[in-house]
């Protein structure tokens, strides 16, 4: 079995600015784990608002479009055709 780094930023990061010993893997290591689980939280938060904004807008939608056949009905109420 062959464990190998996956190609992507931390591969990249340790290209750029090689690690002196095995403590500096590890703390680096460690941060972008950290800054990875930090963005999967942000993006699951922001799924969820999505989501949200979704369901808003499901409820909200046939209060709206009752709005607007009542501003039709009224509108056509007015206009008298010769």
């Amino acid at each position: 079995m062959v464990t190998a780094l996956r190609l992507g930023s931390f591969a990249d990061s340790l290209c750029k600015k090689p690690v002196a010993d095995l403590d500096e893997l590890r703390r680096r290591a460690t941060i972008f784990m950290q800054l990875q689980e930090l963005q999967e939280f942000q993006n699951q938060v922001m799924t969820e608002s999505q989501i949200e904004k979704v369901r808003m807008k499901d409820k909200l939608a046939p209060l709206l479009r009752s709005q607007c056949q009542r501003r039709h009905e009224h509108q056509g109420s007015l206009v008298t055709l010769p």
